[in-house]
Order: C-alpha cells, then sequence, then structure tokens
C-alpha cells in the first residue's frame, strides 16, 4: 500500500513539473494584428436591423465599415434551452440569438 502512494505522488508531482515548463502563447492584439479598433456596439439596435432583413444576406454599415453577414447555421431553429430549477427542469426555446459570418466590402476581410 505505501508504495502506490508513493508512486501516486511521484506520477503527480512529474506531472506538476511538466506543466511548470510550458509557455503561454497569447500575444498581446497589437502583436496579432496590423490593424484593428474596439468597438462599443447597440446590441438591440443591431439586433432588430439584421433581423428586419429577410434575405439570406445581410447588409449593414457600422461605424462606417460595410458589413455582408450570412446566418453561420450553427444553431438550430429547433433549439431549446434545458433549465434546471426548483422546479425540476424546463425546455423553453432559446433566447433570440443570431449567429453570423461575414465579410468587409472595404479589405474582403472575414468578420
Amino acid at each position: 500500500m505505501y508504495l502506490h502512494k508513493l508512486l501516486y505522488i511521484l506520477f503527480v508531482w512529474i506531472g506538476f513539473q511538466g506543466l511548470m515548463g510550458q509557455s503561454s502563447s497569447i500575444k498581446p492584439i497589437d502583436q496579432k494584428f496590423r490593424k484593428f479598433e474596439i468597438l462599443s456596439l447597440p446590441s438591440s439596435q443591431l439586433y432588430g436591423s439584421i433581423s428586419a432583413q429577410r434575405s439570406e444576406q445581410k447588409n449593414i454599415t457600422l461605424n462606417n465599415w460595410d458589413l455582408t453577414l450570412f446566418d453561420s447555421e450553427i444553431i438550430s431553429s429547433k433549439y431549446t434551452a434545458r433549465i434546471a430549477g426548483s422546479n425540476g427542469i424546463l425546455e423553453e426555446r432559446a433566447p433570440s440569438v443570431l449567429a453570423l459570418n461575414g465579410y468587409t466590402r472595404q479589405e474582403e476581410g472575414l468578420v
């Protein structure tokens, strides 16, 4: 039994030693991108503008950026949320969320 505990402690120690040698590859944003902006977005206004467009391609202008957006189809129309509460598990339609892909017309960059 003593040998099992000793081996367990040895393996845990070796595992932690391996973790300590890892370095983070997260770089500051200005080292990853040549040009960027941080924006404060009026989300409810954007949601209303985008969801009111009935075509598959949604076009909006945001801070002088012309964006063309498409439904990414990662959220199913049948998606429901399961919420655990004091009365058990409730199943409700998920909140209205738009998951979109797109590009800018100025630089043909992906959004």
